[in-house]
Parts: C-alpha cells; structure tokens; sequence
C-alpha cells in the first residue's frame, strides 16, 4: 500500500505542475491575442507635457513650449496644485486654458485650484509660456499660462494674465 500511496501522490504533485503550467502559458497566450493584460499604460505625450511645463519654468520670458498631437487619456486632469509643483510656483501663478473646440474637456473651478479634466482619450496640442512681466503681486518670480488645443501668442498672455 505504500508503493501505490507514493506513486498516486507523485501523479498528483506531476497533476498539479502540469495544469501550473498550462494556466500560465494560457494566460501569456490570452494577454497576447486580447492585449489586455499589460500594466498600467505610461503615456509618454503625458510625460512630453510635463516636460514642456519643466522648460517654461526653466526659462520664463515668454517663450512659447509646445507640445503636438498629444494624446490625452480619458478621465485624465489637469490641475494648477500640479502645475505648480512641476514649476515650484503658487497655484495662483498658473493660469489654465483650453479651445471650446475640444467637447471632450471640462474646466472645472474649485476653491483655488482651476483643473481641465477630460471625459474621453484626445488628440490635442498643449502650449505654455511662462513670464515674469505682467504677474499677479503673489507671483514673485514669474507665472504661466498653460492652454490645451489652442495656441498661445504673446498678446494673449497679457489678456490672460490681468
């Protein structure tokens, strides 16, 4: 009896490997045919964003940073407590914007934070510009106009900013 109990616990254990086996190589196989199972999706327009935000701080005197066909990730926002962060300035320095053309966006106002949240993935432009003329008396050093789908000239900084 002790020859069969160690051959059937040995059929087992080989049972239980196999179907390990199987289960993974299954799901790799899925995850390929459905593309689904991958992590969290990084997107790098999001990263070129951010780095835009970092070059306009970097230097403020009004040049435009520009960010083309940026794809937009639904249900993604962007707020001035980000901003900034990014560009080590009071929220109230950051001013946003963003084209009435993009139906996709929604500005919303809270209690001294401005957010552009977006209610599915867009294809947009992003600019900033950055500057240390025409700033709000808080703003010590400079303050940014960040805009999402449309452009940004110097005249419109001035507009923006009073």
């Amino acid at each position: 009896m002790n020859c069969k109990g160690s051959a059937f616990s040995s059929f087992i254990i080989g049972a239980i490997i196999v179907l390990v086996i199987l289960f993974i190589g299954g799901y790799v196989f899925v995850c390929e045919i459905m593309g689904s199972c991958s992590g969290p999706v990084v997107y790098s327009d999001v990263t070129s964003i951010e780095d835009s935000i970092k070059n306009a701080g970097q230097s403020p005197d009004g040049t435009v940073f520009s960010t083309k066909n940026v794809v937009i990730p639904k249900e993604y926002s962007f707020n001035s407590k980000q901003f900034s962060k990014i560009l080590n300035v009071n929220e109230e320095c950051v001013k946003l914007d963003f084209s009435p053309k993009l139906n996709s966006v929604e500005y919303l106002d809270s209690e001294n934070e401005f957010s552009l949240k977006f209610n599915e993935e867009t294809k947009t432009d992003f600019y900033i510009m950055c500057s240390s003329k025409s700033c709000e008396s808080s703003c010590r050093e400079f303050c940014c106009i960040a805009t999402v789908g449309k452009s940004l000239a110097l005249q419109d900084w001035v507009a923006k900013i009073e």
